[in-house]
């Protein structure tokens, strides 16, 4: 048994055995935090923030599945595909 815990956490009865948790309050001494979007990934380190830009990345994978869709369509609606594919390019 512990004996430096703060609490009970709880406990698992199986077949065999009695399984009981404990929880101990920890101040870390080290962090790291994200927070991903569409468009960026924000970082928490310690206190300092750190943001990526993926905007550039997000356009790029946009442009490439609007013409994914665009050579679909051509196989049920052909006139209609060239004629788009014709706008864009």
């Amino acid at each position: 048994m512990p004996k430096d815990y703060d609490a009970i956490g709880g406990q698992l009865l199986t077949e065999k055995h009695l399984i009981i948790t404990f929880k101990r309050r920890v101040e870390p001494e080290d962090y790291v935090a994200f927070n991903v979007n569409l468009t960026n990934v924000t970082a928490l380190i310690n206190g300092k923030i750190v943001r990526h830009d993926l905007r550039n990345l997000y356009h790029v994978h946009r442009a490439y599945e609007e013409k994914r869709r665009m050579q679909k369509l051509s196989k049920t609606r052909p006139r209609i595909a060239r004629r788009l594919i014709g706008e864009v390019f």
